[in-house]
């Protein structure tokens, strides 16, 4: 998914990657939020999960996320794991409200 060119998404809460540690289909999933007026705004924000692992969340150039929460995780050793966040570039912001 990507939101980009000022362009903006809400929504209750957001996974990027979940997986329930029984199918392993919480895979290499990626989000960008990129330029100047570009937002994500969201509750809760999961990356990874139970056997979910390469899971990404970029905010480049200027973008903005805000989030009640956030979690980057992973769990059952070489199952899971690599998910990250990445924030680069002036201007570029993720706001956790707790």
């Amino acid at each position: 998914m990507a939101i980009t060119g000022g362009a903006k998404a809400s929504c209750a809460s957001t996974r990027i990657g979940y997986s329930d540690g029984v199918v392993y289909d919480g895979n290499y999933n990626e989000a960008l939020v990129s330029d100047p007026g570009s937002s994500w705004t969201t509750g809760d924000f999961t990356i990874g999960g139970q056997r979910a692992f390469g899971n990404k969340l970029s905010i480049l150039n200027g973008g903005v996320v805000t989030s009640t929460s956030v979690n980057v995780s992973g769990s059952y050793g070489d199952d899971a794991g690599n998910n990250g966040v990445v924030v680069s570039g002036t201007g570029s912001t993720w706001i956790a409200t707790n």
